[in-house]
């Protein structure tokens, strides 16, 4: 939870050959929908520099969770990111826990 110029250099330093990639926040576009309840209004959140780093990196598999409502498995230059939140905007328990099995780690 920093501004972006201050994630950049956190996720700078994410080693290469990382293979799983455990983020708070998601990556711009992928599991990042935000839903404004006031509003109605949807918005991607995620993390443009997360995104980057993830380019760079190309870890096997990204996990991330911190935006509710965007819930579910999304891929990003053949690189699965699954959002694993468990709870909607209201925080309540609408999504069962995300199951992922590493096979040929």
């Amino acid at each position: 939870m920093k501004r972006p110029n201050e994630l950049e250099r956190v996720y700078a330093a994410i080693p290469e050959g990382t293979d799983i990639l455990v983020s708070h926040q998601p990556p711009l576009y992928h599991g990042d929908r935000t839903f404004n309840l006031d509003t109605g209004r949807v918005d991607h959140v995620g993390s443009r520099e997360l995104l980057d780093a993830i380019e760079r990196v190309r870890p096997r598999i990204v996990i991330c969770g911190h935006v509710h409502g965007g819930f579910g498995r999304f891929e990003h230059q053949g690189i699965p990111i699954h959002n694993v939140s468990v709870v909607d905007e209201r925080y309540r328990l609408v999504y069962a826990p995300t199951v992922i099995e590493l096979l040929d780690f």
